[in-house]
């Protein structure tokens, strides 16, 4: 083995793992992929068992509380389009099927991110995500060529919100998982919320940028109780440049 000090041997370790072993450990149990000429998609419940699976084996099973029978993984989901791809011009296998230019220039992506996972009974706190805003912990759902609109956004967040995700076991403990659509930027935000329908108006208080300059009426303004808009979190261009 001292003849292969580029596989890192020599540091005692094997930096250079064999590929078939790279491909078993990203290998997705229930994945259900699916892929069609203009979209690609993994199955909701296959990812995040995969993520709770990786999650499980980075935690010091010996210092788990007690009572812990349920375990809660929170994961956060968003979902935004991307413009100005580049178009090959492919021939698909049903011409009919070919989508116009302006829409292959179009991608919308949906990704999920785990956050935390605590104990159900007592809110311990077992693991929790040092980077949240990195792609380092991204994992995506589906990928399509289609341009965003209001029908696309919501269409998406149904999706997330209506899947019903399996209570799994892992070494004799529950796992239940807990979606929030709160890695949105303000224009999806503005089009899931039931109050607004411009861009520029604030989807929790419900004004625009001249309203919000008159004292008069921002002070008098209640905020929307809609657990909806507050489900979507405050952004921070909301906090720092609306408000």
């Amino acid at each position: 083995l001292s003849n292969y000090p580029w596989r890192g041997l020599d540091k005692g370790c094997m930096l250079y793992p064999a590929y078939n072993f790279i491909v078993k450990s990203k290998s997705i149990p229930d994945s259900g992929i699916v892929t069609t000429n203009y979209s690609a998609s993994v199955n909701l419940q296959g990812i995040m068992d995969h993520t709770k699976n990786r999650i499980w084996k980075v935690i010091d099973k010996s210092k788990l509380p007690e009572p812990c029978n349920t375990l809660l993984l929170i994961s956060k989901v968003g979902f935004d389009g991307s413009t100005g791809q580049s178009v090959y011009k492919q021939r698909t296998e049903d011409e009919e099927d070919r989508l116009s230019v302006s829409v292959e220039e179009s991608l919308f992506l949906s990704c999920t991110v785990p956050v935390q996972l605590k104990v159900q009974e007592t809110n311990v706190i077992l693991w929790t995500n040092p980077k949240t805003s990195s792609t380092q912990y991204c994992r995506p759902v589906r990928m399509q060529y289609v341009k965003e609109n209001q029908q696309i956004v919501k269409a998406e967040y149904d999706f997330f919100m209506s899947t019903e995700l399996r209570t799994t076991t892992i070494d004799l403990f529950q796992v239940k998982h807990r979606l929030e659509c709160t890695m949105i930027d303000g224009k999806v935000s503005t089009l899931l919320s039931p109050f607004t329908d411009s861009y520029q108006v604030c989807n929790i208080w419900g004004l625009n940028p001249k309203k919000m300059n008159d004292f008069v009426i921002a002070n008098n303004k209640q905020p929307n109780d809609d657990e909806m808009s507050l489900d979507l979190g405050i952004h921070t261009l909301h906090l720092w440049i609306r408000c």
